[in-house]
Order: structure tokens, then C-alpha cells, then sequence
């Protein structure tokens, strides 16, 4: 019988959370009281040093805002966040390794996890961040973490979109 994998939280450490970059731009024409939802664009990118037991994600989120016809207008606020992570039993969640490849798989539950601790900390950064701006203390929309996961399996160029977001 086969052991069902758990996530173990005390084995997982932040070992840092970094804002590498943030900036809001507006159209100076453009008064607050015109903004009605965001259109959001996010996307992630990880490293993996198997040796050391640590994994970096960078999450690049992208915010536009939108008039009531849902038309861009001049609006934009942009973050990159990085995170660290120690993942003390780490060959726990390996599931198999591509040597021809160099490719490690690790069980769904691993990444989904760390990914999820990625986005809800972004959201409440992104939040802090915009609080008292033009953007004033946008929310990120909840989303299933699955779309951050095919982000990385997308590779970066491509990212997820979640739906405009009323204000």
C-alpha cells in the first residue's frame, strides 16, 4: 500500500520575500472616481537548487484599470515579488527524476502549496503596496493556485489572466 503524501509545515521555511520591483503609472488626467474594475495579469517563474533544498519563485503580477465599458484608461500598477524557500525533507515529495532530462517531478501537493503561500502574500503585498494610490488598495482576485502552476509549465512568456475585477 502505497503512504499518502502530506505536507509536513514546520519542514517548510521563508527564508526571504523581496519586492524586486513595483511602480504605478497613471494617466495625470485621470481621476480616481472613473475606475471600476482591474484587469489582472500574473504569472511565475521558479529555480530549484535540489542540493541546498531550496526553491525561488518570482511573481510578476500586472494591474490595468478599467472604466465602466471595461476600456483601459491610462492606469497601471506592476510587482515583482520573490520568494525563498527551504523545504527541509524535500526528497519526500520527489515522485521521479529524468536524468537524460535533468528533471526532478515532485508530487502536485508540493508545489500547489508553496504557490499558494506565493500568491496570498503577493495579494496582501500588492494590497499594502496600492492602498493610498490612484489604484486605491486593489484586491487581487482569489484564483485556483492551478493556474499559477501551468504558468510554470507555460514558461514565463506566457501568464494567466484572471478576470476583471470590480472596485
Amino acid at each position: 500500500m502505497s503512504e499518502t503524501i502530506q505536507i509536513v509545515p514546520e519542514k517548510i521555511n521563508i527564508l526571504g520575500i523581496k519586492i524586486l520591483g513595483g511602480n504605478i503609472t497613471s494617466d495625470p488626467n485621470v481621476q480616481g472616481e472613473i475606475i471600476k474594475s482591474y484587469q489582472v495579469q500574473f504569472g511565475v517563474t521558479d529555480e530549484l537548487n535540489y542540493d541546498e533544498k531550496k526553491f525561488r519563485f518570482l511573481f510578476d503580477v500586472n494591474i490595468d484599470a478599467l472604466d465602466e465599458s471595461d476600456n483601459l484608461i491610462g492606469v497601471n500598477g506592476q510587482y515583482n515579488v520573490e520568494f525563498v524557500f527551504h523545504i527541509e525533507n524535500l526528497e519526500y515529495y520527489v515522485t521521479s527524476v529524468d536524468h537524460e532530462k535533468k528533471n526532478i517531478i515532485f508530487h502536485d501537493i508540493l508545489p500547489y502549496t508553496l504557490l499558494s503561500i506565493v500568491y496570498s502574500t503577493s495579494r496582501g503585498i500588492v494590497l499594502s503596496r496600492t492602498t493610498g494610490t490612484i489604484l486605491d488598495g486593489v484586491i487581487l482576485p482569489v484564483i485556483n493556485v492551478q493556474d499559477l502552476i501551468k504558468t510554470l509549465e507555460e514558461g514565463k512568456s506566457k501568464k494567466a489572466e484572471a478576470s476583471a475585477i470590480q472596485k
